[in-house]
């Protein structure tokens, strides 16, 4: 009932702090007799980002860091035989899409969603290099021969295997072993944090971290209707 809780849920700090549990919207009735307990847990550290290494050669390692290198990410060599996850801190956030805004589908209605656990998410897309060093039995399909070019035309079962949950909003990892991320997980899950393994992020886990905190319909701060006035002229 994460729902009927507002007032100071995350990121709380030592002092007095103002929560509101609203017994209507977790569904009692004025009549029922309930009780509310409220439990602190300190947050302990963690990397800011996972570094999966190793992709070319077969033997992988996952290394934790907490600043980036000095030429920074965004290279051939983290694109091709690396991926990188970001540490991303639990919390709540609103989502879903405005009535107003441009671009938005009939089911994307706003709603609060709490994310309970922190999770890892990769800095970029999955590129075809990288899918072919883990899963080299099948090629995506994509007109650029580029190998930096995003991994396409893959499917579900090619990524979790036709026996994983495809439940909409579930994480899932009950994937199979053949299997984009049965192979990865068979390889670096024991070197992940106690409690974690690979698994494609749940839309509610997507959404709030491709966010960053902020509500407009890009998290660059451009609405929907800038954006198609830019792109019908031609300028991106």
């Amino acid at each position: 009932y994460a729902h009927a809780f507002s007032g100071d849920l995350d990121g709380v700090k030592p002092g007095e702090h103002r929560i509101v549990w609203d017994p209507v919207k977790a569904g009692y009735e004025n009549a029922a007799a309930t009780s509310l307990k409220v439990t602190l847990t300190p947050r302990t550290s963690a990397a800011k980002y996972l570094v999966i290494e190793g992709l070319d050669t077969g033997s992988l390692t996952v290394t934790p860091m907490n600043d980036e290198p000095s030429g920074g990410f965004n290279t051939d060599t983290y694109k091709k035989t690396k991926i990188v996850l970001r540490h991303i801190r639990a919390g709540r956030f609103r989502m879903g899409s405005p009535e107003t805004e441009g671009g938005r589908n009939a089911n994307e209605n706003p709603h609060d969603v709490i994310l309970t656990n922190d999770y890892w998410i990769g800095v970029f897309q999955l590129t075809r290099r990288q899918w072919l060093y883990i899963k080299k039995d099948v090629t995506p399909t994509d007109h650029y021969s580029d190998s930096m070019t995003p991994a396409i035309g893959i499917s579900w079962n090619h990524i979790c295997g036709e026996n994983a949950s495809k439940k909409a909003g579930d994480v899932s990892t009950d994937v199979d072993e053949g299997s984009f991320l049965g192979l990865l997980g068979a390889k670096i899950n024991a070197q992940l944090p106690p409690g974690y393994v690979v698994a494609l992020p749940s839309e509610a886990q997507w959404e709030y971290a491709c966010r960053a905190g902020t509500t407009t319909a890009w998290n660059n701060g451009t609405d929907y209707n800038v954006y198609q006035k830019t792109a019908t002229s031609g300028t991106y």
